[in-house]
């Protein structure tokens, strides 16, 4: 199999699994699509100098053929949508396995952690758990995310719920109109960043009828007193809490519990 492509991931999660030949000329990674589990690609430099055209791939290994022959997939796509300020958002659509069509279908946010992370085309993940029990699932690469430069991922510094929160629910509203989901069967979840967004989500709208919250912050004052990473909230709250300790109370979800 030989594919010319722009846009190839490489690697696993967080990590690139890349090596080189000493002329820079070819390259093994491991590779994978959300249809496609992880194998072992070759790929070499098309061209010479200024005309260079691309990289060349080729799969080299087969390592999960049960897998691949066995197993149901759900159909993902890459959306792009527009939202406040007119930024454009990139995010990933995951369809559910099975559907009888007759109304749309209930709707999973999932943010990623971090938020310095982004969703990739992968193997696995929540998205095709969801997706095999009937929801169609959200992935959105929010402001404050990688790949899209620095000025994008910073975008979140002082403003975490604020503009990141609204990328979020310009999603939401994009799958609505474009009669691809249920308004009224909403929820959301997500793990570390992702665990912060939910709870914040539940308490700044009604929106979302059922949300999961993995490992998430929502108390900054408690978080700061107990984690191994004090520095974290400092940089992304853009306060030191002796100083500002408002600021930490103005996003910390619990602040807005009784609401």
């Amino acid at each position: 199999m030989e594919t010319l492509a722009e846009d190839f991931v490489i690697g696993e999660h967080f990590d690139p699994r890349f090596s080189a030949t000493p002329d820079l000329k070819r390259m093994a990674v491991t590779h994978a699509t959300h249809d496609h589990p992880y194998d072992v690609w070759l790929g070499e430099l098309v061209g010479e100098g200024t005309t260079m055209s691309g990289i060349e791939w080729r799969q080299l290994t087969r390592l999960n053929p049960i897998a691949e022959e066995t197993l149901a997939i759900a159909p993902t796509n890459r959306i792009r949508y527009e939202s406040v300020d007119n930024w454009q958002i990139d995010a990933l659509f995951t369809s559910p396995l099975h559907h009888d069509g007759k109304t749309p279908p209930p709707l999973v946010v999932h943010v990623h952690g971090g938020p310095s992370f982004a969703y990739v085309d992968s193997w696995g993940g929540w998205a095709q758990v969801l997706a095999s029990a009937g929801f169609a699932v959200l992935e959105a690469n929010i402001r404050g995310s990688q790949g899209r430069g620095t000025a994008f991922s910073d975008a979140v510094l002082g403003d975490m719920g604020g503009k990141d929160f609204q990328d979020i629910l310009c999603g939401v509203d994009y799958l609505v109109q474009q009669g691809l989901v249920d308004a009224n069967r909403v929820g959301i979840i997500g793990w570390s960043y992702g665990g912060f967004m939910t709870a914040w989500a539940l308490t700044q709208t009604n929106r979302f009828k059922a949300a999961m919250m993995g490992v998430g912050i929502c108390d900054f004052h408690s978080f700061h007193a107990q984690t191994n990473i004090p520095d974290w909230d400092r940089r992304f709250i853009g306060a030191d809490i002796l100083e500002r300790p408002e600021a930490y109370r103005e996003r910390s979800a619990i602040t807005y519990a009784a609401a």
